[in-house]
């Protein structure tokens, strides 16, 4: 499965309640919305039995006059969240807990995370909300490592026109929901802790975090538009690997001989704020806006992937090479 782009952005949405919740996306959307939660567990305290049961709850709906849109509201801790108020702490020191810890762990995370999933009425999910972040998925993913070479090497037309409509469509939903940027990453690539903390943090804490972590160059993609930065760039070239090249990696690989590496600075997050684009909201930060993950990847593999099985093979195999 090839790698994607992963979007988290800001929003502005009630959070404060699953109902309060839908009745802002209601209002923002224009769209009826329907919520609930998904129940995954039934506990019984007097049977003392705790049964893996997953069905569909459904606790209300609001309506948007005159509209044929529909979306789906879930929010992913509601059962959680409320096992303590009915049950109370003590229940967890239950022996059945001890075998359910996939469950114990997300009642005591449910007491302070909050996440809800937005679908579509077909069941498309189009945003998973936390706090007062969202990871919006209503836009298609692009290549992770096709858009990490925007950055790299010289843009052509065509996928420039792609890259901004792609850009628009999902600056769009964001400011449906109030938000102003996006953070635009993978979450294989050293950016992971960012989508793990998101049900916890706020998006200010997610944006400090980044920059005492990962400490990268600071450049704002819409500047690097606007200063058509790109077209400094190389071209991107295909250069396929030499048997002498293959036989050299593979003594390398064989003997722990070191390899020559070279340094190339690929963007592991990259920020966002639609300044370059039309009709762009206004943004009053600058915190931080591009970050290079300084990887360091063997000659030509930059580039080109379409070797890793040849690469694999000889790893594998490496007295037939």
């Amino acid at each position: 499965m090839s790698k994607t782009t992963t979007i988290i952005a800001n929003h502005k949405l009630d959070t404060s309640s699953l109902k309060n919740l839908a009745s802002d996306l209601s209002n923002r959307l224009q769209a009826t919305v329907e919520y609930g939660y998904i129940e995954e567990f039934n506990y019984n305290p007097l049977k003392n039995t705790f049964n893996e049961d997953s069905k569909t709850i459904i606790l209300g709906n609001i309506v948007y006059p005159n509209s044929q849109k529909k979306h789906v509201l879930f929010d992913s801790y509601f059962q959680y969240s409320a096992f303590i108020k009915k049950y109370g702490i003590a229940a967890l020191e239950n022996p059945l807990f001890k075998e359910e810890t996939y469950f114990k762990n997300k009642i005591l995370e449910a007491q302070k995370a909050k996440e809800f999933q937005l679908l579509e009425e077909d069941g498309n999910e189009l945003a998973i909300i936390f706090r007062d972040t969202i990871n919006l998925l209503a836009v298609d993913s692009l290549d992770w490592s096709a858009y990490q070479n925007t950055f790299i090497y010289k843009i052509e037309n065509d996928w420039l026109k792609y890259l901004t409509n792609w850009r628009i469509k999902n600056r769009d939903w964001i400011y449906k929901f109030g938000g102003n940027y996006m953070l635009v990453s993978h979450c294989e690539e050293v950016s992971e802790f960012i989508y793990n903390d998101a049900n916890f943090k706020t998006g200010t804490a997610i944006k400090n975090k980044i920059i005492k972590k990962l400490k990268g160059q600071i450049v704002n993609i819409s500047k690097y538009f606007k200063s058509k930065s790109y077209l400094n760039k190389p071209e991107y070239e295909q250069i396929y690997l030499e048997d002498a090249f293959l036989k050299k990696l593979n003594n390398a690989i064989k003997y722990n001989i070191p390899f020559t590496k070279i340094r190339v600075k690929y963007p592991s997050v990259v920020y966002d704020d639609f300044q370059d684009i039309e009709n762009s909201m206004p943004i009053t930060t600058n915190e931080f806006n591009f970050i290079y993950d300084s990887s360091e990847i063997l000659k030509q593999l930059a580039i080109n992937k379409n070797y890793q099985k040849e690469i694999d093979a000889i790893k594998r195999n490496p007295k037939k090479t």
